[in-house]
């Protein structure tokens, strides 16, 4: 019995992998500006750095914050936070993402609206903690340090910034139809992010050979 069991418990997680698989490979013919994080649970554990996003958080929000999750797509990353936030709002431009997100992640204290980041009207007038995920190099250098100003004007007395964004070899060329602002080096990030705010930390993580991740934590 216990063989019969361990047999199909691979079968299925060799199939799950296969379809996560597939999505990742396939995801930009769907010309979907979201990504439905499902399937990164599907592609096992041995792909285990798109969780580095919720664990880098938590470790700066504390119990009973406000949190506001900009550009916050499927709206998987914003469920992450709810065990110490005492509410979280995630806000998209992309209405679809909006109604996926509703409909998986939605709980009485997380709520998700659809806004454009830059303009739009957000949830919440302060907050402690803004999360901003692979959001940043999709608005240009203008809109972005714009919404940097936004996002510092809300944040609560020792409230936090917390971020990534891609970081992309120098002359390489731009690595998406969408991408408006591309960083090539920590410094040139860190660069931007102090136009806005006085303290920034920066934390590079290798995701593989062809990607690395930059994140940072600012305070004004």
């Amino acid at each position: 019995m216990q063989g019969i069991y361990t047999m199909n418990v691979e079968q299925l997680l060799t199939e799950a992998k296969h379809i996560g698989d597939a999505y990742t490979a396939n995801w930009g013919a769907l010309n979907q500006a979201w990504y439905d994080h499902r399937y990164d649970w599907a592609r096992g554990p041995s792909y285990w750095y798109w969780m580095e996003r919720g664990v880098y958080a938590n470790r700066y929000i504390e119990d009973g914050n406000a949190v506001l999750d900009l550009c916050c797509g499927d709206g998987m990353y914003t469920l992450f936070y709810v065990d110490k936030a005492r509410v979280v709002y995630g806000v998209d431009g992309d209405a679809h993402a909006v109604a996926h997100a509703n409909a998986h992640y939605a709980r009485p204290n997380v709520k998700f609206y659809h806004a454009d980041a830059l303009r739009g009207v957000w949830p919440i007038a302060e907050a402690d903690v803004v999360t901003f995920y692979a959001a940043l190099e999709h608005f240009t250098a203008a809109d972005g340090r714009a919404l940097l100003k936004r996002i510092a004007d809300i944040l609560a007395p020792g409230g936090r910034l917390i971020g990534s964004t891609p970081l992309f070899p120098q002359g390489d060329g731009v690595h998406a139809a969408d991408h408006r602002n591309e960083f090539a080096s920590q410094e040139e990030l860190r660069k931007f992010l102090l136009s806005v705010f006085g303290s920034v930390e920066l934390w590079t993580s290798r995701w593989n050979s062809q990607r690395a991740e930059m994140y940072f934590l600012c305070r004004r």
